[in-house]
């Protein structure tokens, strides 16, 4: 899974790396989470846009309902299981016509010591260059009219270099497959070929 990441490089890197024409300046962070805001690479009729949206996708489709202790409570998915997404009603309609692009420097993962402490492991390509997270992003709205856009990461089973830490890790794109992730045109059985784990030794 991905719980934590980081994303240091500049707006105007980002912005090069994805040909995306770009909204906003971004401050380089260094423990990004869950419920934040966080830059991400969509298709539009005009091109690639990097905008920024909520980390926690909520289905359209979904209802808000109070909380044990009061408060509005709604589904907020971080993660997706690429296995599953495309038909998973949690999923499957950004699947088919909300899939983007979160770029990162890294991620991290804890792994569990004899002692019950939790040792963080941070983990990024060789190259210490940004690359691209497969996510999904949908629009909720509440029945007043308030509107988000949350987006949720792609995972899938780990690769060599995290054994012994996580037996899940990001989607990580080839830059030769960002046109095809983001075109809405892709068919379901190409996206699905994307979906593996890196090749061992690029992080």
């Amino acid at each position: 899974m991905c719980g934590r990441y980081v994303i240091s490089s500049s707006a105007e890197i980002i912005a090069q790396l994805f040909a995306a024409s770009q909204t906003q300046d971004l401050r380089p962070r260094y423990n990004v989470a869950p419920t934040q805001s966080v830059p991400v690479v969509q298709w539009t009729q005009e091109g690639r846009l990097l905008t920024s949206m909520r980390w926690g996708l909520t289905p359209s489709w979904a209802k808000s309902k109070v909380g044990p202790r009061g408060g509005i409570r709604l589904p907020d998915f971080i993660n997706a299981r690429s296995e599953t997404a495309a038909i998973k009603p949690s999923f499957r309609s950004a699947w088919k016509r909300g899939r983007c692009i979160l770029p990162a420097d890294g991620f991290y993962e804890w792994k569990k010591l004899a002692d019950g402490s939790k040792q963080p492991h941070y983990i990024r390509p060789f190259t210490a260059q940004p690359f691209a997270m497969a996510a999904l992003w949908e629009r909720w709205t509440s029945p007043e009219g308030e509107s988000r856009q949350g987006v949720c990461v792609l995972t899938t089973r780990g690769c060599g270099e995290l054994k012994g830490l996580h037996d899940r890790m990001p989607v990580i794109l080839h830059p030769d497959h960002y046109a095809q992730w983001l075109s809405p045109d892709s068919d379901s059985d190409g996206l699905h070929a994307l979906m593996q784990p890196l090749p061992d030794g690029l992080l």
